[in-house]
């Protein structure tokens, strides 16, 4: 199976964020329609059906309850959002190029479309109109180095796991190699250097007995003589 593309986190993470956005926005429509219902009085009932057994202060009761319920998720909605929009910022000013500051902003906090993207990019250039094309693909490849560094920005500042552990490995790895290359630079003396002289000295001389053995061999002879 081939592996994910290096943008790849950095881009669900954006995805995550536009769709909590975009959470809010219906939130916010449902709560808009909810407070229309609650305004407005019932109209008169041309079915003929009976109506329920509740009265009108029962359901307005209810659905008073379900606005101040849904006023709640929206309020934690939002402070989730403003949370993940810091986390996203700080990532955003760590790029050093401000095109690629503005294409992310554009793109993903303010959902701007590409051409109106690039229109905050390049509009201001003469030849804009004649070449809004040529200034589309800029934009296009703007929008892709922001990517690549952000992924690389969101890798230091927020490593995985898996990453982390990877990393702390190498770390450990360049120790050892550090270790191990101060240790042969402190050469211990090679294991045959010297050798004849431990065998030397492992062998005593005993004087005594040299000097009898020759002092016998000198009288052998005299008495010979």
């Amino acid at each position: 199976m081939s592996e994910k593309p290096i943008t790849q986190r950095i881009k669900d993470r954006l995805a995550a964020y536009t769709a909590m956005l975009r959470d809010i926005d219906n939130q916010l429509e449902r709560l808009d329609r909810m407070e229309m219902t609650m305004a407005s009085p019932p109209g008169p009932d041309l079915t003929g059906m009976p109506r329920g057994s509740g009265t009108p202060s029962d359901r307005t009761g209810m659905m008073v309850e379900r606005k101040m319920e849904l006023e709640e998720q929206i309020d934690r909605l939002k402070a989730e959002e403003k949370q993940e929009r810091n986390a996203i910022e700080g990532l955003i000013l760590q790029l050093s190029d401000p095109d690629e500051r503005a294409v992310i902003r554009l793109r993903y906090f303010d959902r701007a479309d590409w051409e109106s993207t690039c229109g905050v990019l390049f509009g201001d250039r003469r030849d804009y109109v004649d070449r809004v094309d040529a200034y589309q693909n800029r934009t296009y490849k703007i929008h892709g180095r922001a990517l690549l560094n952000l992924a690389a920005v969101l890798d230091e500042l927020e490593p995985l796991p898996a990453q982390q552990a990877q990393d702390q490995r190498a770390r450990a790895d360049r120790r050892h190699d550090a270790g191990a290359a101060r240790h042969h630079g402190r050469q211990a003396p090679h294991p045959q250097a010297g050798a004849g002289s431990e065998r030397s000295a492992s062998l005593p001389l005993n004087s005594s007995t040299s000097d009898r053995a020759a002092a016998r061999r000198r009288s052998s002879t005299s008495s010979t003589s």
